[in-house]
């Protein structure tokens, strides 16, 4: 707008952020519906437990309790992947139906996540295989999330890059410690992340490809996408679509990924 005919050239936050969505990892959120932050303070000590490994996640969680205050409801927002959210769901619940908790935890995420949104100009830009602008993921997430019996599912464009330049799905689950509660969120949990891994092996992101095989998602033609991954690549970088830097990162994927995979079982996900 303001006449720079090259401004899109310039690198944009997702070369730094797919990685992350790559993993199914993406801003996973929640709150106190009660509004007591103690619930929220508890919540802290379980995620320091849970993945005391993560060094990210730790900083930020000490910094967040000391530094962050609460506006309206108690919440509190972490990027966790797939398979965690669902770990730490299922603890929530538990806590809420021992009565741990104050009451039922509100959990949802961004529309900026790894399976959720179709935007070109911001989440997928750039994208191994040219699909920036396939709108049938957010489709199949919101679907997803209906059918695996999130609270509310949602579905809207313009987050982000203005009103039709993007499309996007976001959901809302209501952990209130019953059983039936408990087992929604997990399906929902799982394949809310989950639908992002996908999407992103079939761009051809080695990563995700690996996800994939270590944590048994299905992916029925995962063979041919894994022949699909080293031709994209060198296609993307050839074409200007991908920096050096992403060319490197990915490239460096592939051979890890072609590495491990003669450990991976077989064939379980035809």
């Amino acid at each position: 707008d303001a006449g720079v005919e090259d401004a899109f050239k310039i690198p944009g936050q997702m070369e730094y952020m797919r990685p992350l969505f790559e993993e199914g990892r993406g801003p996973f959120r929640w709150t106190s519906l009660v509004g007591d932050p103690n619930d929220i303070y508890k919540l802290d000590e379980v995620l320091l437990t849970l993945f005391e490994r993560n060094a990210r996640l730790v900083r930020w969680i000490k910094n967040a309790h000391q530094y962050v205050k609460f506006q309206g409801l108690p919440a509190r927002v972490v990027y966790l992947g797939y398979g965690e959210r669902a770990l730490f769901g299922k603890v929530v619940s538990e806590m809420v139906r021992r009565g741990d908790l104050s009451g039922p935890i509100w959990f949802g995420r961004d529309h900026l996540d790894s399976g959720s949104v179709a935007s070109p100009f911001r989440e997928t830009e750039g994208m191994l295989d040219g699909s920036d602008a396939v709108g049938d993921w957010p489709i199949l997430n919101y679907a997803l999330n209906t059918a695996a019996g999130a609270t509310w599912t949602c579905f809207h464009h313009g987050g982000g890059v203005g009103i039709g330049y993007a499309i996007h799905a976001g959901f809302g689950m209501v952990v209130d410690g019953t059983e039936l509660a408990e087992e929604k969120a997990l399906r929902v949990f799982t394949v809310d992340p989950g639908s992002g891994v996908v999407r992103h092996a079939h761009a051809g992101y080695p990563k995700s490809l690996m996800v994939a095989r270590e944590k048994g998602i299905r992916i029925p033609i995962i063979d041919r996408l894994e022949e699909k991954s080293a031709r994209v690549i060198e296609e993307a970088y050839k074409e200007g679509r991908i920096s050096r830097f992403t060319y490197d990162r990915v490239k460096r994927d592939l051979q890890e990924y072609v590495e491990r995979k003669r450990n991976y079982r077989t064939p379980f996900n035809t």
